[in-house]
C-alpha cells in the first residue's frame, strides 16, 4: 500500500488510495531506519490510528507514556531517575497540553517561572536540554508529526542554539509554509547571528501571513534600527502600539528612535509611557535623554 521514496535528502512514504497518493515525510534517516518506520505507519494505517487527511497531534501525557517506553530500555537507570524527576515539573507546568503548543512563549514563560522559585539558570537549562530531547525522540519515533520540529525549535531559541532553531524551523515550514509563528521565530533567530537582512524577510512573511499580530512589526522595527533604518524602525513601532498600545517595549524603542531623529519631546513622552506600561528601563533613559 505504501512505498518508500528519497527526495532532497528526506525519506517520504507515498501512500496511495484510488488515484490520490498522499506524501508523508519521515526525515533525514538512513534507508533501514526509513523502512522501519514506513512499516510502523503502515501498521498503524491498517489499524485506523493513522489519518492521511489531519495532522497528528500528541498530547503530553500521551507522549511521555511513549518517551519512557523508550527510556526504560535506552538509557541508564541513573539517567532515567533523573529525566523521570525533570519531566513531573514539566508536566507540572504544561499539564496535558498538546506538543503543538508548546511555542517559543511558552518555553519563555515556563523559563522564568522556575527561575522565580530560586532554580538556578544551569539547573532550568537541564529541564530544558531534557525537553529538547524529548522532542527529538518525537521526531523519530513519530516521524509525520511535523510539528515536532517546530517545537524542539522553540525549545533550541529558548537555549540560545539558533543555528538548530534555524535549521528546525525550516524544516516545519516545508511542511506547513503558512504558520507565521514560525517565519517569526526564525526570523528572531537570523537577526540573533547577525543575518538581519534575511531576517527581515520572515518577518515580513509573518506580517503577510498575519497583518493583525504586532509582534513581527516590533521585531523587524529593532532590526532595522540595528541597520540603521531610523524611519523604518520608527513605521514598526507605530505599527505596533497600533496594534497593541500596551506594548511598553514598542514605546521605549519608539522614543529612543524619536531622540535619535531630533524629535526630544515625542521621544520622551513614549519613554515615560514605557515606563507607566512596566518597562522598568525606560527610567534610566529618561534621567539620560530627558533631564
Amino acid at each position: 500500500m505504501a512505498s518508500l521514496v528519497f527526495k532532497a535528502g528526506s525519506y517520504y512514504g507515498i501512500f496511495s488510495r484510488g488515484k490520490k497518493k498522499k506524501w508523508l515525510k519521515i526525515g533525514r534517516v538512513d534507508k533501514k531506519q526509513a523502512a522501519k518506520m514506513l512499516r510502523q505507519l503502515e501498521l498503524e494505517y491498517n489499524k485506523g490510528r493513522l489519518n492521511l487527511n489531519s495532522p497528528i497531534n500528541l498530547t503530553l501525557d500521551q507522549y511521555l507514556e511513549k518517551y519512557f517506553e523508550y527510556t526504560k530500555t535506552n538509557k541508564a537507570i541513573s539517567t532515567y531517575t533523573i529525566e523521570l524527576e525533570i519531566t513531573k515539573a514539566i508536566k507540572r507546568y504544561f499539564d496535558d497540553i498538546e506538543l503543538s503548543k508548546i511555542d517559543s512563549l511558552a518555553i519563555e514563560n515556563y523559563k522564568s517561572s522556575r527561575k522565580n522559585l530560586g532554580l538556578k539558570s544551569a539547573t532550568v537549562n537541564k529541564e530544558l536540554s531534557v525537553l529538547r530531547f524529548m522532542l527529538n525522540k518525537a521526531i523519530e519515533l513519530k516521524p509525520t508529526f511535523i510539528e515536532a520540529y517546530n517545537q524542539r525549535g522553540f525549545t533550541k531559541l529558548g537555549l540560545n542554539d539558533y543555528k538548530g532553531t534555524i535549521d528546525d524551523l525550516s524544516e516545519g515550514i516545508k511542511d506547513n509554509s503558512s504558520n507565521e509563528k514560525l517565519y517569526y521565530y526564525r526570523g528572531i533567530a537570523k537577526s540573533r547571528i547577525e543575518d538581519h537582512i534575511d531576517a527581515i524577510q520572515d518577518f515580513n512573511k509573518s506580517i503577510e501571513l498575519n497583518p493583525k499580530n504586532y509582534q513581527p512589526y516590533s521585531t523587524r522595527g529593532n532590526t532595522k534600527l540595528t541597520l540603521g533604518d531610523k524611519r523604518g524602525a520608527l513605521e514598526g513601532f507605530n505599527k505596533a502600539i497600533d496594534l497593541n498600545p500596551n506594548h511598553a517595549y514598542a514605546y521605549y524603542n519608539r522614543g529612543l528612535v524619536k531622540i535619535g531623529l531630533g524629535e526630544k519631546n515625542g521621544g520622551c513622552l513614549d519613554l515615560s509611557k514605557a515606563g507607566e506600561l512596566g518597562y522598568a528601563g525606560a527610567y534610566e533613559s529618561i534621567k539620560e535623554y530627558c533631564n
